[in-house]
């Protein structure tokens, strides 16, 4: 393989792994706050029927009733979907991504030294392979995609990926 072939190659799987350890982050972090919003959802609904009952009518009285009972019941049936060792199952993953795109960032500028630079793409593929089993236990949900797509360019150094190969 010519050394422009490793260097497109080597940004390829930076740029695949940088998406999916910030994906992986992210989701952890949506999990997170969602939790938090439908614990203290029904809090606050609490201290507003009982704060403004006598302003309030009754019918909105009853909506509020009935998302907190929503928010309490989605807390009850998906606990595991919101644990903390589920998220912190995330961030393990997303970190293990982390260590493989280092690794692949430090190949790349190694590129032009190293004579042995197909056996480490074939290293570093194996180790991808071997995570995305982990990552179909852990998928990426939607917040984690809009969150990692908006704030990637401004949380990581991607510049290598995105220089031109001359």
């Amino acid at each position: 393989m010519s050394n422009q072939t490793c260097k497109k190659e080597l940004q390829r799987l930076g740029e695949d792994t940088a998406y999916t350890f910030k994906g992986l982050y992210k989701t952890s972090d949506s999990l997170n706050f969602l939790y938090s919003v439908f614990l203290i959802l029904p809090a606050i609904f609490s201290v507003l029927c009982l704060g403004f009952e006598a302003n309030l009518p009754h019918w909105i009285i009853k909506i509020i009733s009935c998302f907190s009972l929503i928010a309490v019941l989605i807390l009850l049936f998906k606990k595991n979907y919101f644990s903390e060792k589920k998220i912190e199952s995330y961030r393990k993953l997303a970190n293990e991504y982390k260590d493989i795109y280092d690794e692949i960032e430090n190949y790349y500028h190694s590129c032009n030294e190293n004579e042995d630079i197909n056996k480490n793409i074939d290293s570093i593929m194996n180790k991808i392979s071997k995570l995305r089993q982990k990552t179909v236990e852990l998928p990426i949900n939607i917040l984690g995609r809009l969150l990692s797509k908006r704030k990637i360019k401004k949380e990581m150094d991607l510049d290598w990926i995105y220089s031109e190969i001359k």
